[in-house]
């Protein structure tokens, strides 16, 4: 099936829910955010030497609509539409289609009851790079607690699965994560998020590089292939990993409608032949939302 032909299948396939929707009394939400971020790994490399940094933009526009199933659950339709543009690497410039379905459960209706949330998405993600073309699924699950009235948490797993036009970048991956937020005041909150990531990882290094340990990781790599998107002469390799992300954030609410973000990670994996990669993230955004 071809990119444009799975694209408009779940096109249809969303619009059929939402035609659904608009039968029960739901609610109706347009979203929209842009974003400044920046990664010092860019190319996920081993070696300092090796490891290219750049910025991006991320302009992202969706719609979601909410069903109450019952007093306890409620069900949620989305679609989102996103374009990522970085400053100098134009090959990682991409375009994505995102169609989702998101549940909640909460069986015990007190103030400090868990709230069950389920997702599953898809994604399309077409890059100026052709083989990075990707078709996303994932599915988690979340549970979700407030402690105090300034205090809540959620911890989760994720599965994703991603197919794409270069063997290279196919991935299977499964994710651990745990998050608190402090609530300091009714517009404030400060975040912490922990996450284990058990997968692979591809790295684009030069195919002229000598560096000892990044040959030992190519040796074991199970997938390799030339990879234009940096350089001419760069190869991509693709190895198994256990990557560990933490990530601090403040989000400020202007009002019912509008907030900003602000936040700074860590990220660093570990290869089975020792080798392990370091990166630091930050990222800044607008955050928009209409209800109709």
């Amino acid at each position: 099936m071809t990119r444009k032909r799975q694209l408009s299948h779940l096109c249809l396939g969303f619009c059929l829910l939402f035609s659904a929707g608009l039968k029960a009394d739901n609610v109706f939400n347009i979203d929209a955010s842009l974003a400044y971020a920046t990664d010092a790994n860019l190319n996920r490399a081993a070696a300092d030497n090796l490891k290219l940094d750049d910025s991006d933009v991320t302009a992202n526009a969706g719609v979601n609509f909410s069903s109450k199933l019952s007093q306890h659950a409620i069900i949620t339709y989305l679609a989102s539409f996103r374009y990522v543009s970085f400053s100098e690497y134009d090959g990682l410039n991409h375009a994505e289609f995102r169609a989702g379905i998101n549940y909640k459960n909460k069986p015990d209706l007190t103030f400090g009851g868990l709230t069950y949330i389920v997702d599953v998405n898809s994604y399309l993600v077409d890059y100026e790079t052709d083989i990075r073309d990707s078709n996303i699924v994932s599915v988690g699950l979340t549970l979700s607690r407030w402690f105090t009235d300034r205090i809540s948490a959620r911890t989760g797993v994720q599965a994703k699965y991603r197919d794409s036009d270069s063997r290279v970048f196919d991935s299977r991956d499964y994710r651990l994560f745990v998050n608190a937020d402090l609530h300091v005041s009714n517009q404030g909150t400060f975040y912490a998020t922990w996450s284990f990531v058990s997968g692979q990882t591809v790295s684009t290094i030069p195919l002229s590089v000598q560096n000892a340990a990044v040959l030992k990781v190519i040796g074991i790599a199970d997938q390799i292939e030339f990879d234009p998107t940096f350089a001419p002469d760069e190869l991509a390799y693709r190895f198994d990993t256990r990557t560990q992300v933490f990530t601090l954030g403040f989000n400020y609410a202007v009002d019912r409608r509008q907030s900003f973000d602000l936040s700074a990670g860590v990220i660093g994996s570990s290869a089975d032949a020792g080798v392990d990669y370091t990166t630091r993230v930050f990222s800044l955004s607008y955050l928009l939302r209409f209800r109709i």
